[in-house]
């Protein structure tokens, strides 16, 4: 009877498991419909127009001191807000006309942040908890939202990767192949992390700190980046750059960034300063200062690469379609990604793997874990995600054998007592039931163990549909944001083309007109080397 009982539930509960197993790893996946931008109405209670936070500028922004509160309406229900801040961000809350508790945000300081509301809404009101500008609200409908909009994670509290670059857009122009290849297609833990800020400084300018952002989201990346705060300075010469800031405050701030993020691989710039720059050459040399002489519990980075090092080469192939992409390369993603530093377009430096300043060549400085044998910078590196992996299959492995020794160590110690209740003499009714009674034990203790088994199941089941829908939202906002990025490529390199040929038009109806020699000689060899050499001076001089 309780052997047959038994069959029964252990039946049943292999057809749990299966129907588990089944909806957990298998089946179709239902997503909610795209998410949109709604119309909205914005009321200032300082009285200042709304509007200017729907411009869709970063140059135009309005300014509110603590306790001001900003409504903001729609006739549609809000599933959340959106808001790109205008200066350094800190706490704010905000309430809705159908939750009256508030919530808090700007806990991570997100220069461009989403928050979702816990209910629809059609009236949220913010309330700053300091002085703070707002350059632009957006609201959003329920749903996947658009690949614009960037709903950024916190920094990682451990990376394959951390990628230094001196200044904003730097990490694009000289280290992007690393961004899109190994962040945005491989989906490694790619920390990125910058020297200079542009809140303060000679060369303060908040609209680069919005550039820096919207280049990272195009080039894949999701993770917040993280700066040092050292202000922005041209220099031309390394010793020029450890004039202008305290070289040993440089060097612990890097020695502190690296403990604290343990990166398997460092990435950072020419220790010639790529066309020059001092501040590159700076943040190289305080890198290499710090790998090459770990202090007493300092991580020791197991690979460096330098950008155009010049032993231990490797070339990165970033003419491969990338399928998180669209099929777009790592060149075509880091060119449109580049794009986005609007403010410093009128430079000569653009995005290439066959220039001068290649952002596909790289040499090993130092490493723990032996040379490259191939052009991949994870060669002998085993990622975060895969240790991690393995350390919780182990971890379950150990459970699982843990539980069986128990059950078995039950079972045995039943039978022995029943032997002995035996060999003292007791009748066959009392063995018949001591022996139904270590049965019915061992029955439940085996029950137990399934249970606790299919709990496993269960969770690693949901674990792992949650990770394959976060990817193919993530699939398909790539997919989304490539599509647009695309458009405005094309729709600049137009413009760039018709600005050229008006440009060249003008000039030949000047040379026409009875212009200079000298004028039209220099219109038709502005490319000449000579020339180019002298523009190029220009921007360098220019650019910070």
């Amino acid at each position: 009877m309780k052997n047959a009982f038994s069959k029964k539930l252990a039946g049943g509960l292999l057809a749990c498991a299966a129907v588990v197993s089944v909806f957990a790893f298998g089946g179709s996946t239902a997503y909610a419909e795209e998410a949109t931008s709604l119309d909205i109405t914005i009321t200032n209670s300082n009285g200042k127009d709304g509007s200017t936070l729907r411009d869709g500028k970063y140059s135009t922004e309005l300014s509110y001191a603590a306790g001001d509160t900003i409504t903001v309406s729609s006739d549609t229900d809000i599933a959340g807000l959106y808001i790109m801040w205008g200066s350094k961000v800190q706490e704010w809350s905000f309430t809705t006309d159908t939750n009256a508790t508030a919530v808090t945000g700007g806990q991570n300081g997100f220069l461009h942040e989403y928050v979702s509301l816990d209910t629809v809404a059609k009236q949220c009101v913010i309330t700053l908890g300091a002085n703070m500008d707002v350059c632009e609200i957006r609201a959003y409908s329920a749903g996947d939202l658009p690949s614009d909009v960037q709903t950024w994670q916190t920094p990682y509290d451990r990376a394959d990767f951390l990628v230094l670059a001196a200044h904003a857009d730097d990490e694009i122009l000289f280290l992007g192949g690393v961004l899109a290849q190994y962040g945005g297609e491989q989906g490694l833990r790619v920390q990125v992390g910058y020297l200079t800020q542009y809140w303060e400084g000679p060369y303060a300018n908040q609209i680069r700190e919005h550039e820096k952002l919207d280049g990272l989201w195009a080039s894949g990346i999701t993770h917040y980046p993280v700066c040092m705060n050292f202000e922005d300075n041209y220099s031309e010469d390394l010793a020029t750059a450890q004039s202008q800031v305290n070289y040993d405050d440089v060097l612990a701030v890097t020695r502190e960034m690296i403990n604290q993020y343990q990166p398997q691989i460092v990435v950072t710039h020419d220790d010639k300063g790529e066309y020059g720059h001092g501040q590159h050459m700076l943040l190289s040399k305080a890198v290499t200062d710090t790998v090459s002489n770990p202090q007493a519990g300092d991580w020791d980075v197991p690979k460096t690469y330098l950008h155009l090092w010049g032993e231990n080469k490797i070339t990165l192939d970033l003419r491969q379609p990338l399928t998180n992409f669209g099929g777009q390369t790592a060149i075509e993603v880091a060119s449109a990604a580049y794009l986005k530093h609007e403010s410093q377009q009128y430079c000569w430096f653009y995005v290439s793997d066959d220039y001068e300043y290649s952002c596909a060549d790289f040499g090993l400085y130092r490493t723990t874990v032996g040379a490259d044998t191939g052009n991949d910078m994870m060669e002998n590196i085993v990622s975060y995600d895969e240790q991690d992996a393995a350390a919780a299959a182990e971890a379950e492995l150990t459970q699982a054998a843990e539980l069986t020794q128990a059950a078995e160590l039950t079972e045995a110690a039943k039978t022995e007592t029943g032997s002995n209740v035996a060999s003292s003499g007791n009748s066959k009714n009392s063995n018949s039931k001591d022996t139904k009674s270590g049965s019915g034990i061992k029955t439940v203790v085996k029950v137990v163990v399934v249970i606790l088994l299919l709990a496993i199941i269960l969770f690693l089941g949901l674990y792992i549909r949650k990770v394959k829908i976060e990817r193919e939202r993530k699939r398909r906002r790539l997919a989304k944001m490539k599509r647009k990025l695309r458009e405005e490529q094309l729709a600049q390199e137009k413009a760039m083309y018709e600005a050229r040929r008006k440009r060249q038009a003008r000039m030949q109806s000047q040379a026409r007109g009875g212009r200079s020699n000298e004028y039209a000689r220099y219109g038709r060899n502005y490319g000449s080397s000579s020339n180019r050499s002298r523009s190029s001076s220009y921007d360098r001089n220019e650019r910070r």
